[in-house]
């Protein structure tokens, strides 16, 4: 009869401790795999968010970097253009007014010697006919 009842109890108590182990070792494997995958969730994401966040700030500074350069460049293109075209411009109305200022200068000359050749010509004729009568 002893036998039996501790029989009994021996079962009751294996029983009892049995499923308070595996309720103990349960939770404790549900906790340890709920904090890996918890860490390496985190880790994955902060990775991930590492990762797309250095993507686009370096396609973001590139984007700017050659927009600034492509800016800075035609600008300074531009101002080279401009001012070889202005050199350029200033040189040739240079040489057109030095060209013009000639011209008009030699017509000038040649028409007051001209005028003055025929004035004396004309006064040298007039007092020889005017000698001769």
């Amino acid at each position: 009869m002893y036998k039996a009842f501790y029989k009994a109890l021996y079962k009751a108590l294996y029983e009892v401790l049995h499923e308070a182990l595996y309720k103990a070792l349960h939770e404790a494997l549900h906790e340890a795999l709920y904090e890996v995958l918890y860490e390496a969730l985190y880790e994955a994401l902060y990775e991930a968010l590492h990762e797309a966040l250095y993507e686009a700030l370096y396609e973001a500074l590139h984007e700017a970097l050659h927009e600034a350069l492509h800016e800075a460049l035609h600008e300074a293109v531009h101002e080279v253009m401009y001012e070889a075209m202005r050199e350029t411009l200033y040189k040739a109305m240079h040489e057109a007014m030095h060209k013009a200022m000639r011209e008009a200068l030699y017509e000038a000359m040649h028409e007051a010697v001209r005028k003055a050749l025929y004035k004396a010509l004309y006064e040298a004729l007039y007092k020889a006919l005017y000698k001769a009568l």
